[in-house]
């Protein structure tokens, strides 16, 4: 027999180990000195460390671990807020805040609130609010965005996104630019970045889009979101005949869909509430 051969028959004859001994844990609690806790009543400290009842001890652990975590959301929310690009004069507006003394105000505030439960509800469809500067249209489409934003315990909050129509069309017809000077970007992901939002709300349509290029840049986001069930809200000065003819009959029809229009007509309540400084 050579030796491998001998080594695995000693092996294989050899006597069963005996059974591992249960391994001693020791008591690290200093059982001479007992603490007495105003919570959970007496307990024994940990030998060389600080005095602290145990139980309290777990608890402060669980709650030091939630506000950590409530420090990481609150970081994400401000960071997605900051993404929703509402101009800071506002990022106040809110539903409860905005004024309805008179009755096309309290229409308008009513359907705007009744467009945003029905994109909670998991929806989605175009909103048009039309009318004269300073009724109150931007003020309502940037609160659609921060209820839809809000935190919901039902559900996940939507994302939300607001822009001017001249600051689409611009960043849409300059990004062969930047494609140019090899940025990493490129139209096709310049007009997709509009498309993801769940709500996007297009301010200021007919104002500074006027060239045929902006326009057609407008009504490609709104095709696409179109196509993509996305909800857009759109926002304008025109009367609604002018933003028909603005839109073409093809996508008007598109838009109203499973759309709605609101129309602000009355006085500048910039003006009639503060007026012009003397």
């Amino acid at each position: 027999m050579n030796a491998p051969s001998k080594q695995l028959s000693d092996y294989k004859s050899r006597p069963a180990r005996p059974a591992p001994k249960r391994m001693f844990v020791a008591d690290l609690t200093d059982k001479s000195h007992p603490q007495y806790c105003d919570v959970h009543g007496q307990y024994f400290p940990l030998i060389g460390a600080p005095a602290m009842c145990p139980e309290c001890a777990v608890i402060k652990a669980e709650l030091a671990e939630a506000a950590h975590h409530e420090a990481l959301f609150n970081a994400r929310e401000k960071a997605r807020h900051a993404a929703a690009g509402v101009p800071i004069r506002h990022s106040h507006c809110g539903f409860v805040n905005y004024k309805q003394e008179l009755p096309g105000q309290r229409v308008a505030l009513t359907a705007a609130k009744a467009y945003t439960k029905r994109i909670q509800a998991g929806q989605t469809g175009c909103l048009i609010m039309v009318g004269s500067t300073g009724t109150g249209k931007t003020h309502l489409s940037v609160s659609i965005i921060r209820n839809l934003m809000a935190r919901r315990q039902d559900k996940e909050p939507l994302f939300a996104r607001y822009a001017t129509s001249a600051d689409i069309a611009n960043d849409i017809t300059t990004a062969w630019v930047r494609e140019r000077a090899k940025e990493g970007d490129n139209e096709k992901a310049t007009l997709q970045r509009y498309v993801d939002p769940d709500v996007l709300v297009i301010d200021e349509v007919g104002l500074d889009d006027q060239r045929d290029n902006q326009i057609n840049a407008i009504h490609r986001v709104l095709t696409a979101r179109h196509d993509a069930q996305k909800s857009t809200v759109v926002v304008s000065n025109l009367t609604t005949a002018k933003m028909q003819e603005l839109m073409g009959d093809r996508l008007w029809s598109r838009l109203g869909e499973d759309g709605a229009i609101v129309e602000c007509f009355w006085a500048d309540q910039r003006t009639a509430s503060k007026g012009w400084m003397k």
